[in-house]
């Protein structure tokens, strides 16, 4: 065995050999002879590094990266990817206009094909007994053994390739504050940076009617700046978590937790907000769902490939009934590694054929140049870099260009101190480009909800946030003055964006809302606007509230705590036009009501 190790050790370190290719099947019983003998044949026939020699073998089977088998050696057993040729051919989704008929035609392309390739050898490993997991988001299977494991997997039918399965640690926070119980009595900096306040106050915008996600480390659901905007929250006081929450890590079972602070961090930045006091989110009428690709500390590619497929076809919570009409519309991925790794290629390609937005962090490897981390260096991701209060990029923000040869980052965010949740029920302020992407994935939230006709529409939603950027010139690292791999396209504006979105033909209506008694403002009113588009307004400390809206046939209804709720049929907006449209909310009967409390013993509490 020593002599086996040796040989197969020598090979690994051969500088020309970074796949191991073996080249006979194993037909019988799966034995550690076996093993030792197929191990000890290829160790003896491998040509020397240098060596002209060629050696034509009679059976070919699958490439095996030479990490996968430096670790079986190592540790005896480990997990490995079988990849499968003939990958599906999604190419087709984009044109349909339809949302639930384009992600069920993507799911069903590609679980298609999976099943295509892989039943023959997912029947083979199963009968012998070996364990595994199939895959369709790529067409892979998982499966953990031993050596001789190893060589069975990699010479089944059109198993292609056998890689590792990679696991890097969770983005840590590169500075962090912790306030449990402050409160926010103005908008904080990076919403301000960003005009997202102008967005909801202008457009009416808040994100309503979007589903956004992260694959993250978790979100503490119940948190006071993200419950009412969880998808699970069935406002009576109880939870739905089926299509809502997934945990491929086994953490934390059939209910959201996070035991990291990174997930409720991220999630807080896209839309938090408890009610006014804290309002910590891009686009807090928008809803939330998610899945723990991540630990406490560790993301593994199993688990976060299982994250992304959940994605594009949630399932209820025993895993079943996969449905795609039930995907986000955004998702936010502040996680990556080391630059240049194409693993994750085939999974962002299959989200945005489903109409997805895919957001990824840029990495905090920064100042240096060339040190954009996958899969935010692909072409197709969306990557974000990160900047600070007073206007300067943050040193630790990685730059391109990329290793797939494009400029990196796509844009840059707010990144540094960002105040948002923590899983404590409290604030944080976190630094590190895993902040700035989420106002990134908020932005587009904010986008689609006063934009509905760019929803799925990935390439004009790119171009609106590239054109619509602040310009900083900095070309240490290569672009121009208008697009470089320090900044990207330059400082997100989701106020500019949203000005030159297809929004069409607008026109405004506003009005106050008071008390019918003595005709004071009532401010924190709800105005819910239905209609061509959907829209909730909240009135400012003088009772107003105004919107632009699409051109169409309007009805509102108007709530208050304490008032009557009204509703106010078939208002007109023209282009142009403003309309007002003032409201008076009569106060409800109030009781005094008066008793103990105590506990099943009959004890005051």
């Amino acid at each position: 065995m020593s002599k086996l190790l040796t040989s197969l050790r020598a090979i690994i370190a051969s500088p020309n050999n970074h796949f191991y290719r073996p080249y006979h099947r194993i037909t019988v019983g799966k034995t550690l002879l076996a093993s030792i003998t197929l191990g000890l044949l290829v160790a003896l026939s491998w040509p020397q590094p240098g060596s002209a020699a060629e050696w034509v073998a009679p059976v070919p089977g699958a490439e095996i990266e030479q990490k996968v088998i430096a670790e079986v050696i190592q540790k005896g057993t480990t997990s490995f990817w079988a990849i499968f040729e003939d990958p599906a051919d999604i190419s087709e989704a984009s044109s349909i206009s339809n949302w639930n008929d384009r992600g069920r035609y993507v799911h069903d392309r590609l679980t298609e094909a999976a099943a295509s390739a892989q039943t023959s050898t997912l029947e083979t490993l199963r009968n012998a007994s070996l364990e595994f997991e199939p895959f369709w988001i790529i067409n892979a299977v998982l499966v953990t053994g031993d050596f001789a494991d190893l060589v069975f997997t990699a010479t089944q039918p059109r198993v292609e390739k056998v890689l590792a399965n990679e696991i890097f640690q969770v983005p840590e926070p590169l500075d962090s504050s912790v306030n449990s119980t402050g409160t926010n009595t103005s908008y904080p900096w990076n919403l301000e940076q960003i005009n997202a306040p102008e967005v909801w106050s202008t457009y009416g915008a808040t994100g309503d009617g979007i589903l956004v996600a992260n694959i993250d480390t978790g979100v503490a659901y119940t948190h006071a700046a993200l419950q009412d905007q969880y998808q699970g929250n069935l406002g009576d006081g109880t939870w739905d978590h089926s299509y809502h929450w997934y945990d491929p890590t086994g953490t934390c079972g059939s209910s959201p937790c996070d035991n990291n602070n990174h997930g409720t961090h991220t999630m807080g930045s896209i839309l938090g907000d408890d009610g006014g006091q804290n309002q910590i989110g891009v686009a807090p009428g928008a809803k939330w769902i998610s899945a723990k690709g991540c630990g406490s500390s560790w993301c593994s590619s199993s688990h976060l490939l299982a994250a992304a497929q959940w994605m594009l076809a949630p399932t209820d919570s025993s895993g079943q009934n996969a449905d795609p009409a039930k995907r986000p519309h955004v998702v936010n991925n502040s996680w990556g590694g080391g630059g240049g790794n194409s693993w994750y290629q085939s999974m962002v390609e299959a989200w945005v054929a489903s109409g997805i937005f895919p957001v990824f962090s840029n990495g905090n490897s920064g100042p240096s140049c060339a040190t954009s981390g996958s899969p935010g260096d692909y072409d197709i991701s969306y990557s974000v870099g990160a900047f600070s209060e007073s206007g300067s990029i943050a040193s630790f923000s990685s730059r391109g260009n990329s290793s797939f040869g494009s400029i990196k980052p796509n844009i840059s965010a707010p990144g540094v101190s960002v105040r948002s949740a923590i899983a404590s029920g409290g604030y944080g302020s976190y630094s590190g480009t895993s902040m700035a992407a989420p106002h990134v994935a908020g932005a587009v939230a904010l986008l689609w909800s006063g934009a509905p006709s760019l929803i799925g529409d990935i390439d004009t939603t790119r171009e609106i946030l590239d054109s619509s950027a602040t310009d900083v010139s900095d070309m240490t690292c290569g672009g121009s003055a208008t697009n470089n791999s320090v900044w990207g396209e330059g400082k997100l504006d989701v106020l500019a964006a949203i000005e030159i979105a297809p929004i069409g033909d607008t026109g405004v209506l506003t009005g106050v809302v008071t008390d019918s008694s003595n005709y004071t403002a009532i401010a924190s009113a709800s105005v819910q606007v239905e209609g061509a588009v959907s829209r909730l307004l909240t009135t400012d400390s003088d009772g107003v509230y105004s919107a632009q809206l699409p051109v169409g046939s309007y009805s509102i209804e108007i709530s208050a705590y304490g008032y009557t709720t009204q509703t106010v049929d078939e208002i007109t907006i023209d282009e142009d036009d403003t309309v007002s449209q003032d409201i008076s909310l009569t106060e409800t009967e109030r009781f005094s009501i008066s008793g103990y409390v105590r506990d099943s013993d009959g004890d005051a509490v």
